[in-house]
């Protein structure tokens, strides 16, 4: 039961991260087709029409998914950068500097080596490399071994940075569909003309804010949790053995 029960959130992730923007598109596209529903294309039962359309969100999403983590994710890292390097000190553009002090919530301290030294101190120590140098060769290894920790020392915390992943993965797939169909309106509207279309372009665009913002907050906010757990957790593993080592003596 305790394994069942460990696979449950990972498997309620994967559906908001994958089935959500696949319904998304159904919802948007009920919009431009008002009558167009699978019944009276298919001709099937209203049960079977239900289940026709849970595959095809579900199997839209995976292609949402891909598309979004390979168009979007590249468009984002352009203007924001790599935000999971750039706290390890890699440096930003002026464009990233930029949209990241008036987007990001917090401010993105390029120039801080709080995060850097600590961080390839700690791998250092615990993969017995004492050798270990972190620069922009290894950022995403640093990352991965930094994620491995916290998911195999705490597991709730893990869950907790899996669900924010998972909340930017929803609002990545939802920006791609927000686009796509706005650009799919505007071509109906210029072949004939598209009932409300005012309202429903609307509703595209303020999708693509409101979840560009939070796509944006979710590129962020893993990472700079990731980070600071891993180094308050050396920091108290440290402590311990001082405190250790102190009453011996």
């Amino acid at each position: 039961m305790g394994n069942v029960g460990d696979k449950l959130p990972e498997l309620f992730y994967d559906l908001i991260g994958i089935f959500l923007p696949g319904f998304f598109l159904y919802f948007c596209i009920s919009l431009m087709y008002d009558n167009a529903t699978i019944s009276s294309i298919v001709k099937v039962s209203f049960v079977n029409e239900i289940v026709i359309i849970m595959m095809l969100t579900y199997l839209c999403g995976h292609i949402i998914y891909s598309l979004s983590n390979y168009f979007i994710a590249k468009i984002f890292s352009f203007f924001f950068g790599v935000q999971q390097n750039i706290l390890l000190g890699k440096k930003q553009t002026k464009t990233q500097r930029f949209f990241n002090g008036v987007f990001v919530i917090s401010k993105i301290e390029e120039n801080n080596d709080y995060f850097r030294k600590n961080i390839e101190r700690k791998i250092g120590e615990y993969s017995g490399d004492k050798n270990f140098i972190l620069d922009e060769h290894n950022y995403v290894i640093a990352y991965e071994f930094c994620r491995n920790f916290i998911r195999e020392n705490t597991p709730r915390t893990s869950n907790i940075i899996r669900k924010e992943q998972a909340y930017g993965e929803m609002a990545r797939g939802i920006v791609f569909v927000s686009i796509i169909c706005a650009f799919w309106l505007l071509i109906l509207n210029y072949f004939t003309t598209v009932d409300y279309y005012t309202y429903k372009m609307l509703f595209f665009v303020s999708s693509f804010i409101c979840f560009s913002y939070r796509y944006i907050q979710a590129r962020y906010v893993p990472p700079l949790f990731i980070y600071s757990i891993f180094c308050s957790f050396s920091f108290i593993n440290k402590t311990n053995e001082n405190n250790q080592y102190e009453n011996k003596d």
